[in-house]
């Protein structure tokens, strides 16, 4: 089966380029199958901000499970699975997360039950929903700027590129006509 490993989960994002698999015994794949709006939370890492790296399963790989050092997280229905994503991804999210994992010859991990018991403020419904919805559009406008910034580096680069071209062409013409 096709499963999600550590290198597939980074913070609110899925990078599914290279999917592995394993095989996966019957009376392991309730508790290792992912489901479209499960949470799913980086157990360990050298790094202590990227300890619980958080994105939300999109549901883009059918009958796709998870390796054991993902945390798979599932909420009832008064925590949406956008607004628990996004507050764990938040300064105050980051901070709890930081705050319970432990650390052992440099590696910062997580378990279940820490994660469990991490404390998420659960605004009404239609909240979480406003609060999610405004922060994807403040990212997006992050986004485009990031193209922007992007477009223009490549841009003065190719422009840097092109006078020291034609400065370097000046001087070694200057050093033909005196020779």
């Amino acid at each position: 089966m096709p499963y999600l490993r550590v290198a597939n989960v980074y913070a609110n994002e899925l990078r599914l380029d290279e999917i592995e698999y394993m095989g996966v015994a019957d009376q392991e794949l309730d508790k290792l199958l992912v489901r479209r709006g499960d949470v799913l939370v980086v157990e360990g890492n050298g790094s202590p901000d990227q300890i619980g790296r958080v994105a939300l399963w999109d549901g883009s790989i059918e009958n796709c499970v998870h390796q054991n050092h993902l945390i798979k997280v599932r909420f009832n229905g008064r925590v949406t699975p956008q607004w628990a994503m996004t507050w764990l991804l938040s300064p105050g999210g980051r901070h709890e997360i930081e705050r319970v994992s432990s650390s052992t010859s440099g590696l910062h991990t997580l378990s279940t039950g820490k994660v469990a018991r991490l404390p998420i403020p659960v605004p009404p419904d239609d909240e979480q929903h406003r609060i999610v919805a405004e922060v994807d559009r403040r990212l997006s406008i992050v986004r485009e700027v990031e193209a922007e910034v992007d477009a223009n580096l490549k841009r003065a680069q190719s422009l840097r590129q092109a006078i020291l071209a034609k400065a370097f062409g000046r001087a070694n013409e200057a050093v033909r006509s005196l020779a």
